[in-house]
């Protein structure tokens, strides 16, 4: 029997900042796009982590750290109560659809929400996403009125 010599994994190298430019870096000038976490073994600060990070983008207008809380905004509540569905986007938003079905069989939005909470985003939405939307749930419609129909169908024995 042969035996076969495996390498142990090469450790992964964590690339570090200078200490100076670290130190003139101020973390609100950068908004994370990813959320990453750090890894296990990893040494480096968030702030460090931030600073090396491609995938952060710049915020060329941070809000001074001293700005005032805004007690008077209110996020658009969804007064609709018929909840029809929950959407999962491609980039994985979850959105909850509120609407109805009218005579003709179309699906009707009545608003579109941040999936488990009432806070609206129908204007937010644009108009390919709420046609995509409308379209599913047309197509979920049909197959929950089908497979009822075909449930609700005499069975002849």
């Amino acid at each position: 029997m042969k035996r076969i010599f495996r390498l142990p994994p090469q450790p992964i190298v964590f690339t570090r900042a200078d200490p100076s430019a670290l130190a003139k870096f101020d973390p609100a000038t950068k908004v994370c796009t990813m959320n990453c976490g750090p890894h296990l073994h990893d040494p480096r600060s968030a702030d460090e982590r931030k600073f090396l990070c491609d995938d952060c983008v710049l915020d060329m207008s941070p809000m001074p750290k001293c700005a005032p809380a805004r007690m008077d905004i209110q996020q658009p509540q969804i007064q609709s109560e018929n909840f029809f569905s929950r959407y999962q986007h491609d980039g994985g938003l979850a959105l909850d659809v509120y609407g109805h079905f009218d005579d003709g069989g179309d699906f009707m939005i009545e608003a579109i929400g941040l999936a488990g909470t009432k806070v609206d985003l129908s204007n937010l939405i644009g108009d390919d996403l709420s046609d995509t939307i409308t379209g599913w749930c047309e197509f979920m419609g049909a197959a929950h009125r089908t497979s009822w129909a075909i449930l609700a169908a005499p069975v002849a024995i």
